[in-house]
């Protein structure tokens, strides 16, 4: 499989403020790299979504078909807009239960790469400033690219609600397939780069990794 190039347009568009496994990134620093595009007709290295928080009895999360372009109805995002109607604690309830945007991307954790190709709902604070990064092309480039692209270090403190997140790209870059990155500590990294490089290795479907429900099981 061919990958495709992130396009600037694209970037430029997207909006930043509202099958596959997925990866949390521990508390401290973490090292990953961003996949490119999935596929040669694909114009983009993410795909937006969103989540229902504490939905139903087991305040189980639920992700949005409306948010994720899937369908145009969503059972919960009804119920979300009924109960900000009502009393103190329903709306309350409300934005307990808001959909809460988040950029699906492939990555490889650098410090678990045996982990493989993984999938990170990003938050949109870190998303807003991957997109600054991509389209400071003079300073960064295109971080994706198998070629010119290198690491980002992704910060995290904290948990729950009050989880924050930063991103910054690492001071020494790591160009596939270039000395440091052959030369890492683990193989599994050069080898499951060279794996993509060499087409043997299918990058994960960003627009079909999560698991839609129909309203009607959902108001079940």
């Amino acid at each position: 499989m061919a990958y495709g190039k992130t396009s600037r347009d694209t970037v430029e568009s997207a909006p930043t403020g509202g099958g596959a496994d997925f990866w949390n990134p521990p508390s401290g620093e973490s090292r990953i790299r961003i996949m490119p595009p999935w596929s040669e007709d694909a114009e983009q290295f993410w795909f937006i979504t969103a989540t229902h928080f504490n939905v139903g009895p087991d305040e189980r999360p639920v992700p949005c078909p409306v948010a994720s372009g899937v369908r145009e109805t969503c059972f919960v995002c009804k119920l979300v807009k009924r109960l900000e109607r009502g009393e103190a604690d329903e709306k309350a309830e409300s934005e307990q239960m808001g959909a809460r945007p988040r950029y699906l991307l492939s990555i490889v954790d650098l410090d678990k790469p045996q982990d493989g190709v993984q999938v990170w709902p990003a938050p949109k604070t870190v998303f807003r400033k991957l997109k600054k990064f991509w389209l400071m092309e003079e300073d960064y480039g295109d971080f994706t690219s198998f070629t010119n692209g290198f690491n980002i270090i992704i910060s995290k403190e904290g948990s729950g609600l009050n989880t924050e997140y930063d991103a910054i790209p690492a001071p020494k870059t790591s160009h596939f397939p270039a000395d440091n990155l052959l030369n890492h500590r683990s193989a599994a990294v050069a080898e499951l780069y060279q794996s993509i490089a060499d087409e043997e290795y299918e990058l994960p479907d960003l627009s079909q990794v999560q698991n839609f429900i129909t309203d009607e099981e959902m108001e079940r």
